[in-house]
């Protein structure tokens, strides 16, 4: 459990060095994915999880 409550769990992915986390209710998580992102929570093969609207780039692309 995390400092803001939410259950997660963590491998640490050796290629990367560097944890991926899991979380167990991530539609539950607040702006999970950022101002003006979509969290799709039956995402396909190689996309992402969050997605941003059509038309909005953001501010960093390090962030995204």
């Amino acid at each position: 459990i995390d400092v803001n409550g939410q259950i997660k769990l963590a491998t640490w992915n050796k290629p990367t060095e560097s944890w991926k986390v899991f979380w167990s209710q991530q539609c539950d998580i607040y702006a999970v994915c950022g101002t003006f992102g979509v969290f799709n929570n039956e995402p396909k093969q190689n996309m992402q999880m969050c997605e941003r609207l059509d038309g909005l780039e953001p501010a960093s692309a390090q962030e995204w």
